[in-house]
């Protein structure tokens, strides 16, 4: 089966949902073409072709926007079966293509509002989190709605090379909108460790600078002491080893990519008591932090927010430097069992290869 995917090749997140569903497809058989969108941060155009992004054969469309003819004419060139959206947030695409014949798939962990009526220009919906599946189930219209889970390819995550520098590790990507990876809540946590009686150290690891990202999260931010800032792209499988736990306290996560590889890296996490974060991590795996406010977003996704107080952060973080070394290796078995347990690879290509069935015929 030949299968076309429309995705921003650029942005951590999707690029990675792409290549995954990509190595996936390939390896049941399928050949996979990618239509690749430039995408943009803050108001800066961007679009990669090398290194990770090297990935062919890939059409590059000069800007976000994307004219049905344009799409409707790479995907008759190659004979496409069936097309992939990623996160697709407008409508006159899986339309057109749906029109003119061609099966319709949307990967989603967001849904937006009065998107109910629209989405019936999908032959099929995935999403990799309960959360999604469930709201897409509970709508009632979508019978065709498809829970894939995820799947980690076998080491691709494993533990990196060296020991723990730090004794806590954050991946702040983009920080994104709202600073939804929750880097400003991690900052303020880190400030009030300063009286536990030994320098805590952390490390940040960002795909922006420091001085553009306080602008995104503050003008007063400020790093606290012993926090570090690494502004570099890093492939698989990342500097998760660095800190002995890694902290993500998500305000809003889809898939939570980064909470699936830290627990891929075998790291004990500290995270959101709110779904999806709360799918995957576990007190057996890591430290839930209890929601101390829910907040409705600016744009039109579903789903709140779900804030926690930096001082509960901070309790988790004093609790999980006062955890002796065996219960955090214990932890450390405990998430590699469960990895590869809801991230099975093969489970999740038994699952892509299910949705496809459905709707080819």
């Amino acid at each position: 089966m030949k299968i076309g995917m429309v995705t921003i090749w650029f942005e951590r997140g999707q690029s990675y949902l792409s290549r995954t569903l990509r190595q996936a497809f390939l390896e049941l058989g399928h050949e996979v073409h990618l239509f690749a969108r430039t995408g943009g941060v803050y108001g800066q155009a961007m679009h990669e072709t090398t290194g990770a992004w090297d990935v062919q054969p890939r059409f590059d469309h000069p800007t976000y926007e994307i004219s049905p003819g344009t799409l409707l004419s790479w995907a008759r060139y190659h004979h496409l079966n069936a097309i992939i959206f990623n996160e697709e947030y407008t409508f006159d695409l899986p339309a057109a293509c749906k029109q003119a014949g061609f099966k319709t798939i949307q990967y989603m962990d967001y849904v937006g509002q009065g998107w109910k009526p629209l989405l019936r220009h999908y032959d099929q919906l995935w999403s990799a989190t309960r959360r999604t599946h469930d709201l897409l189930m509970s709508m009632q219209v979508r019978s065709d709605a498809h829970f894939i889970g995820w799947g980690v390819p076998p080491g691709m995550f494993g533990d990196g090379e060296g020991r723990s520098t730090h004794d806590f590790f954050h991946n702040a990507g983009w920080l994104g909108i709202n600073c939804r990876k929750g880097t400003d809540v991690f900052l303020q946590a880190c400030a009030l460790l300063a009286n536990v009686g030994r320098p805590v150290r952390a490390l940040i690891h960002a795909q922006l600078p420091w001085e553009a990202a306080r602008h995104v999260i503050g003008a007063g931010a400020s790093l606290p002491a012993d926090v570090e800032w690494r502004h570099e792209t890093v492939p698989p499988p990342g500097l998760y080893h660095l800190g002995r736990v890694a902290v993500q306290p998500s305000k809003l996560e889809g898939l939570g990519l980064t909470l699936v590889e830290v627990m891929a890296a075998g790291a004990p996490l500290i995270t959101t008591d709110a779904p999806p974060m709360n799918e995957f991590v576990m007190p057996e795996t890591g430290w839930l932090v209890p929601v101390k406010e829910w907040r409705a977003r600016e744009d039109p996704i579903i789903f709140q927010e779900a804030h926690v107080a930096p001082e509960d952060l901070a309790r988790a973080m004093v609790e999980a430097l006062s955890t002796p070394p065996e219960v955090l290796a214990a932890k450390r078995e405990v998430t590699a069992a469960r990895v590869r347990e809801i991230f099975d690879w093969k489970v999740f290509k038994a699952s892509l290869a299910e949705g496809l069935g459905k709707i080819m015929g």
